[in-house]
């Protein structure tokens, strides 16, 4: 029941979104006229790995905005940062063999596998909590299975089933009560010894006066969390609260600060499950 109730709660939310998506910014993108002539002459090419590229819609979505060079630059770049958070931890992207990218959106990190590893030498599932986005990559990117989560902790994937998880900029958009458990949930379905990758806000610059002095203290700061799983939510890690809370369940080896990547001011982190 409770499942139920959350998969309609999400629907509708998604649904709203889309909705104000369509009548307020989308009808200022459709005014852009540079912009949507810019995109539709990169829609019209397939991605270099023959993965189409989504509609601005969807991408606005992930991202806030509506530019495709944007999401295909950032995606890019993400996805090599990770490699070299990755490298520095000691493992190759390349050397894993059953992947989950979580909070997957219409692709703009999973698209980019192809560009590194053969398809045939790695499985990868990709789950999100929002329909339109998962109904996309079911029926554009072939080489994945792709799934619809609910936004309570709960995966339907085997125990231990994966060696590779990522979560991009997905633990940021979650309230407190939920961090622990979705970092369990995950440490469920990883392997023993597997590897989790993280992206996390661990800067303070569009914190209030308040949130900024608990930030400092080292203790989670969370804007809007009735909009948990939805970019209306913020939450805002210091690095002294995942190292005080994270590391109880998972062995950190790798930490590189937020403003790092140019796509991104989020931290990068590397966990092992022991």
């Amino acid at each position: 029941m409770l499942n139920r109730l959350s998969s309609l709660k999400n629907r509708a939310y998604f649904v709203f979104s889309r909705w104000k998506t369509n009548s307020v910014e989308y009808a200022g993108y459709l005014a852009n006229r540079e912009l949507v002539s810019r995109n539709r002459k990169l829609r019209t090419l397939a991605g270099k790995n023959g993965v189409p590229l989504p509609p601005p819609r969807l991408i606005y979505l992930v991202s806030g905005r509506f530019d495709l060079a944007n999401f295909i630059d950032g995606g890019a770049e993400s996805f090599g940062f990770m490699t070299q958070a990755l490298q520095q931890s000691g493992y190759a992207v390349e050397s894993f063999e059953s992947i989950l990218d979580f909070g997957c959106g219409c692709g703009r990190m999973t698209r980019h596998w192809l560009d590194r590893c053969d398809p045939k030498r790695f499985s990868l599932c990709g789950t999100d909590i929002n329909y339109q986005l998962v109904n996309w990559c079911k029926r554009n990117i072939p080489f994945g299975r792709f799934d619809l989560n609910q936004l309570i902790p709960k995966l339907q994937y085997s125990g231990e089933q994966f060696d590779f998880i990522y979560a991009f900029s997905v633990f940021t958009h979650l309230p407190e009560d939920m961090q622990i458990p979705w970092l369990l949930e995950l440490r469920r379905v990883l392997k023993p010894g597997g590897i989790l990758y993280l992206t996390l806000h661990d800067r303070y610059d569009w914190l209030t006066t308040e949130q900024e002095k608990r930030f400092k203290t080292g203790f989670l700061v969370i804007q809007s969390a009735v909009h948990a799983g939805s970019n209306a939510c913020n939450a805002y890690h210091p690095p002294e609260y995942v190292r005080r809370e994270f590391s109880k369940h998972l062995e950190i080896l790798f930490y590189s600060p937020g403003g790092t990547q140019k796509a991104t001011k989020q931290s990068a982190w590397v966990f092992k499950k022991r």
